[in-house]
């Protein structure tokens, strides 16, 4: 089993020298400079017209320093260093589409204790650089390392104490993955509640197109039958397809109050602007109009905030929870995956770019605090269930 310590943050001279000791130590495979060079050349080529601003950041001028550096360094350097160094500087774009697949270099998945909150996201410790750049709120890294720690772990060099230590037990009333049943669909569940229905859209691109629209009628048909007001849970949704996102926008929200959405080339800011025009997967010829509550967490991204966009410029819910792992007004989209001919890692880059409502100023976080709170998914609905129940009822 791999055991790494990260410590890209300390001085690079000392870095460079502990990680090749470490690596040699754990029988780590190395990544020589002529390699190196051609990861560098390659993914440049690939992302440095769509890093934008991220390229004169303070955060992105240190970590594209300390690539070129690691990289003209005559060492080799281990593996996961480098793809740590990579990441670190991608990751400056503030886009998690954009990122290294440690997911796929990890020899094994661990079952070992999370490291607390303060522990996980020390940027100086061996786990934060596998995560979200650290001008993501803490609510999302936390959520996102959380997500991925049987591989961080591995890969992070979790201690042989935490290995021997009991799992953390979730909480109660946490939000997990949405169920998958055995012909793919993804968990789409309504429940019923004494004063509102709370529907679960866990994904909006997991399963095949024939069954989202079958979970979709369905949960359509309990949500309305109800009558009661409705808490929109999009807490893990990762994104996924357009006519997905469309289809439960379209039940609530006539396309005549719908935000302009565009749509280019990602990494070509001179590409055309193209109008997007209303493709539901399924249309809907009656909204429902009961009160509306979006609860969003860490994990929430991509298509499930564009949603989120439409509905705050209809006017149409209002939004709880924690800071995702997005910003309002547009994210990057059909992520492709590239593997960097030196050193073999796989990069994962965006290949289109949406934008909603772009007359609008954007609220960072949508309002929401990125604080890690132990509590948070029960608190997070008892404050939208709180609203809802205050909320007139629809005629």
């Amino acid at each position: 089993m791999i055991r790494f310590v990260a410590v890209l943050s300390r001085p690079l001279g000392l870095a460079v020298w502990f990680l090749t000791a470490w690596g040699a130590a754990a029988g780590q495979s190395f990544v020589g400079q002529a390699a190196k060079r051609q990861d560098v050349r390659v993914l440049d080529s690939l992302v440095l017209s769509g890093m934008g601003g991220a390229n004169h950041s303070l955060e992105g001028l240190a970590s594209r320093d300390a690539l070129i550096e690691l990289m003209m360094s005559g060492d080799s350097t281990p593996h996961v260093a480098w793809g740590l160094a990579l990441h670190r500087w991608i990751r400056s774009a503030g886009d998690a589409h954009l990122r290294v697949r440690f997911d796929l270099a990890a020899a094994e998945r661990l079952e070992c204790a999370l490291p607390p909150a303060m522990e996980l996201l020390d940027p100086n410790g061996p786990w934060a650089g596998f995560g979200p750049g650290l001008d993501v709120a803490a609510s999302a890294r936390h959520a996102w390392l959380t997500r991925t720690w049987p591989w961080v772990g591995e890969l992070g060099g979790c201690s042989e104490a935490a290995l021997s230590a009991p799992l953390e037990p979730i909480a109660e009333g946490a939000k997990q993955a949405p169920a998958v049943d055995k012909a793919g669909k993804a968990g789409m569940a309504v429940v019923e509640q004494e004063q509102y229905v709370h529907w679960t859209v866990g994904s909006f691109g997991a399963g095949s197109d024939r069954a989202f629209r079958r979970a979709f009628r369905k949960s359509r048909r309990q949500v309305r039958q109800s009558g009661l007001p409705i808490l929109l849970d999009l807490r893990g949704n990762l994104g996924g397809y357009r006519t997905r996102r469309h289809a439960v926008l379209h039940a609530l929200v006539a396309p005549s109050r719908w935000p302009q959405e565009w749509d280019r080339k990602w990494g070509d800011k001179d590409a055309k602007m193209e109008e997007v025009p209303p493709m539901p997967a399924v249309k809907t010829s009656r909204r429902m109009e009961a009160p509306l509550a979006v609860v969003v967490d860490g994990l929430s991204f991509s298509a499930s905030l564009l949603l989120v966009d439409a509905l705050n410029f209809a006017d149409r819910a209002k939004v709880f929870g924690c800071a995702p792992l997005g910003q309002p007004g547009g994210c990057s989209g059909s992520p492709t995956p590239h593997t960097l001919p030196g050193s073999m890692w796989r990069v994962d880059v965006p290949q289109r770019a949406s934008f909603i409502g772009l007359n609008i100023s954007p609220v960072s976080h949508y309002g929401l605090s990125g604080a890690v709170v132990s509590d948070v998914p029960g608190v997070m609905v008892e404050e939208a269930v709180w609203w809802l129940c205050t909320q007139v009822p629809a005629p």
